[in-house]
């Protein structure tokens, strides 16, 4: 969801199958919280401000939103900095997948995943400039 790009989602959702309406929120949640906080922490990181950032954002606490999974919440935020290019962020939920008992082999495996969608949306945007035109 995060690449914005329907073609490469309509090919993940026929390779993962159907996810469930909470699965979809979860997501929906990860993904609009991280264009919204990747995008101001890394300029916020890049410039001297006097002021106080702490949720900065004002974005309501997750455990108001009724995530279901916290770890698949996690993991949709990392692939979410990766796609926004938010590695400000990314540090901290790659600490919070290890708190929920993730191996540094299963995290390792979503950013590559995670890579490899990235793959798709260049070689989708490829294949339009370049064939469609």
């Amino acid at each position: 969801m995060a690449s914005q790009n329907k073609h490469v989602l309509h090919t993940i959702q026929h390779l993962v199958g159907d996810i469930t309406i909470n699965q979809r929120k979860d997501i929906h949640h990860a993904v609009v919280r991280m264009a919204a906080t990747n995008t101001y922490y890394m300029a916020i990181h890049s410039i001297d401000l006097s002021c106080n950032i702490a949720n900065a954002m004002q974005l309501a606490p997750l455990k108001e939103l009724d995530v279901e999974d916290l770890t698949s919440y996690y993991y949709a935020c990392i692939a979410a900095c990766l796609v926004n290019k938010g590695y400000s962020c990314l540090n901290n939920h790659i600490t919070l997948l290890r708190s929920c008992d993730e191996s540094d082999d299963s995290i390792n495996l979503a950013l590559r995943v995670t890579a490899s969608v990235l793959i798709m949306c260049q070689s989708s945007f490829n294949n339009d400039y370049f064939l469609d035109n």
